[in-house]
């Protein structure tokens, strides 16, 4: 089955992988890629210079279309804040609250691994460096997991880039569209990632002129689109192999 988005894409299924972080390798996202659908490779985590490796790993695996996933938070500073730094912004009853729902249930930290986890980069504080790694290397097809693309999306236009964008209801989808999003993910909770709504039902009509994609995910239950809207569209799929 060939659909629009398939000729516009330089695919040929109307089937998308989605970035899952460091699962969603170049293996996975060239083996996708070379049967006929869109692998997407997760880059949220990494470094700039890990994207531009992966990225030139993928090439070496295939010379199909790809793309590269990335958070876009709107309210994190750029140039590599910390995960301690976004810790203290969490009020002290809500880290107080976290604490004794894990003492409770007999959750206990590894040594070390706290030092560990907040001396990283929080996800999405390198993002400017990240989307200026994959505009220099031309991937055709950038992926926003949160967040409008709106800071980035006339870039990708100039270099001939498709934008997508994550969302979880229907005022994120025009939210997207608006700020120039060519293709709307809808996703929910059974996604497995950090989207608003739980089952996204997008009404068609309130979402102009973007083709939409509908995400089937882990959680045993699907998206229900609303008529009209992505009964007929391509889907993301990749959750799932986490699990099996």
């Amino acid at each position: 089955m060939r659909t629009p988005l398939c000729e516009r894409l330089g695919i040929d299924h109307p089937i998308i992988s989605a970035g899952m972080g460091p699962i969603a390798g170049p293996e996975l996202v060239a083996a996708v890629s070379n049967a006929g659908g869109l692998g997407v490779l997760g880059c949220t985590s990494m470094s700039p210079e890990q994207v531009r490796a992966v990225i030139g790993r993928t090439r070496d695996l295939t010379d199909r279309p790809f793309g590269v996933d990335l958070i876009l938070p709107a309210r994190l500073d750029q140039g590599g804040t910390k995960i301690s730094d976004v810790v203290e912004r969490i009020p002290s009853g809500h880290r107080e609250t976290a604490a004794r729902i894990a003492s409770e249930l007999g959750v206990e930290q590894a040594a070390g691994s706290a030092n560990r986890a907040t001396d990283r980069n929080a996800l999405g504080t390198d993002a400017e460096a990240q989307v200026q790694v994959i505009l220099e290397e031309g991937v055709p097809v950038f992926v926003g997991a949160l967040g409008s693309p709106g800071s980035v999306v006339d870039r990708f236009h100039e270099a001939g880039a498709v934008v997508m964008s994550v969302v979880g209801t229907t005022k994120q989808a025009v939210s997207v569209v608006r700020d120039g999003a060519d293709v709307v993910i809808a996703q929910g909770t059974e996604g497995c990632r950090p989207v608003t709504g739980h089952q996204p039902r997008l009404h068609g009509e309130a979402v102009p002129t973007s083709p939409k994609s509908v995400d089937r995910g882990l959680g045993g239950c699907r998206p229900r689109p609303a008529p009209h809207a992505v009964a007929t569209g391509p889907h993301r799929v990749g959750h799932r192999s986490i699990g099996d």
